[in-house]
Order: structure tokens, then sequence, then C-alpha cells
């Protein structure tokens, strides 16, 4: 259970209510850029490629989910649609897993 938390730049205690509404802000995102990720690449040709284990040179893909995905540059962008920029650490949360993406 999260109670408070620290913004990072300026020191101050976040209220309980103030990290909440943070934390609900984030999972937002990387639940939008997950469902943009799936709507754009949930298809029969994308879904075989993945499978397949290797990227289009026939190189194999590699074990974290995120890697592999942007070797075959299915990224969601730096900046949303709002234009907020992303930290990486965010647009790597989005593909949800680290696990091979040939045994997801």
């Amino acid at each position: 259970m999260l109670r408070t938390g620290v913004e990072e730049k300026t020191g101050e205690v976040l209220s309980a209510a103030v990290l909440s509404e943070r934390v609900v802000w984030a999972v937002d995102l990387v639940s939008g850029m997950a469902a943009d990720l799936l709507g754009t690449h949930w298809n029969t040709t994308d879904v075989d490629v993945l499978a397949s284990g290797e990227d289009a040179g026939g190189r194999k893909l590699p074990s974290n989910a995120w890697m592999a995905l942007r070797r075959l540059g299915w990224t969601v962008g730096p900046v949303d649609s709002g234009g907020m920029f992303r930290a990486a650490r965010t647009s790597r949360s989005s593909t949800g897993c680290d696990a091979c993406p040939s045994t997801c």
C-alpha cells in the first residue's frame, strides 16, 4: 500500500491523494499505450511475425518483449497525442511483460 511520495525535483512530500492521482494517471497512460500497440499489431500477419521469433532479417528476437517490439519497429512514440513526453521506462511498461515474445 502506498501512503506517500516525494516530488523528485522539489523534495515536497506528496499526500496519499496526490500520489493516488499520479498512479492512476500513469496506469491510464500505459494502458492506452498498450491498447494502441495491440490495436495496430493484433492481426494474423504481425502475430505470425512475432511468433516466428525472428525479425525481417532473420535475426532471433531479444527475450525482453519491449526490445523485441522495438526491433520489429512496433513501438509507441515518445510523445503522446497531447504533446506530453513519455519516458522510455513508461513505453517499455506498455508491453506488459519481459517474457520471450514467442512464448507469450
